[in-house]
């Protein structure tokens, strides 16, 4: 019973600290429409964080990241429990029954009929017939939690939109936009594309650790997976995440964010599926410019998923500046650590990058 208490005074807590990032939601929260160009920031009482059309909007990414933090502590209930509390329901959410009945399939009959169900939902491997693992059906998905079901928040009074294959941004905010945007490869005056050809934001946007101990040796396979059985393989990446956004005062802001992803798949039936992961690390030290900024004892993913990501760190680059900055990441980054999935002991990776 004292358990029992304990957890029910821990989840009231956690919600109040997340409801204090959202603070005010419930208030009258002046949307877009009620702010128009000539109505300056400081004339008016904007929340940090709150819900406009069922997506979440954040004042600046600096509130998307505590935003994140605070996610990052709590359990799935607890999530559930605070997305209930303020009427959102996040991708991560919406998404989570599938992902519970994917892991419910025991027969290669049963995998073709889920791949059917859904193939027009989830993103799929469409160069490979035989590949029958899927993920959210966006360009990346480390920010899932904060995310609707469509892929969409916003950060200042730019609209961020998430689709297979790209992330749009729509400077002012016009969710109008969202259709001619999905139709576009490239930027244009308004609307920012990123897609992974697109070599202007910065000269690579994600980097795939490639090395294990000397009992699995690296052999790069199906592009950037690192097989260590002949059933299962895996991924890790450290990558980063990049943002142009508009304020309501007109000004540009810009940045990225830092994070660590592991996917891994495994093969039964004759096929490639996901394989569940419990993803750990330990010793993990994270550097910019050789100074370290922080050390990790040990982390343990709250959930299996078929991907599970570690958040790192998120940087403004350029600030209140008039134009569309460009993001590039500005400095050396050094990262290592050692990680293992369920059932494997840990191995060390690392990376380092210079721009």
């Amino acid at each position: 019973q004292l358990y029992k208490s304990m957890k029910n005074l821990i989840l009231i807590a956690m919600t109040a600290v997340a409801l204090t990032i959202f603070n005010g939601c419930q208030k009258d929260e002046l949307g877009v429409s009620q702010l128009a160009d000539e109505v300056q920031p400081q004339e008016v009482v904007q929340p940090d964080v709150y819900v406009e059309n069922g997506y979440l909007a954040f004042k600046d990414l600096n509130a998307l990241d505590s935003l994140i933090k605070v996610l990052n502590t709590m359990t799935p209930d607890e999530i559930n429990s605070w997305e209930n509390s303020i009427g959102f329901i996040s991708a991560r959410t919406y998404y989570s029954p599938i992902f519970k009945e994917s892991e419910r399939i025991s027969s290669f009959e049963e995998m073709v009929a889920f791949k059917e169900k859904y193939k027009n939902v989830l993103k799929w491997n469409k160069l490979d017939s035989n590949d029958y693992t899927f993920d959210y059906p966006f360009y990346k998905t480390g920010l899932v939690p904060v995310m609707n079901k469509d892929g969409i928040f916003k950060i200042g009074r730019s609209l961020v939109k998430y689709a297979k294959d790209k992330k749009i941004i729509i400077a002012d905010g016009d969710t109008d936009k969202v259709e001619l945007a999905l139709s576009l490869n490239k930027s244009t005056d308004g609307i920012i594309i990123y897609n992974h050809n697109d070599l202007l934001k910065s000269s690579s946007e994600h980097f795939t650790i490639t090395y294990f101990t000397d009992d699995y040796p690296p052999e790069s396979i199906d592009g950037s997976y690192i097989r260590w059985s002949s059933s299962r393989k895996m991924q890790n990446k450290f990558a980063y995440e990049a943002f142009t956004y508009k304020l309501y005062n007109g000004l540009w802001e810009g940045g990225y964010q830092v994070y660590l992803r592991q996917n891994a798949r495994k093969k039964t039936w004759g096929i490639w599926v996901n394989y569940y992961t419990v993803y750990k690390v330990s010793g993990l030290t994270y550097k910019k410019n050789g100074v370290t900024l922080f050390t990790l004892g040990s982390y343990t993913s709250p959930e299996t998923k078929p991907y599970n990501f570690i958040y790192i760190d998120r940087t403004i680059t350029a600030s209140n500046v008039l134009n569309e900055p460009s993001i590039p990441v500005p400095y050396p980054l050094d990262f290592a650590c050692s990680s293992t999935c369920r059932g494997f002991d840990y191995y060390p990776i690392g990376i380092d990058y210079v721009d």
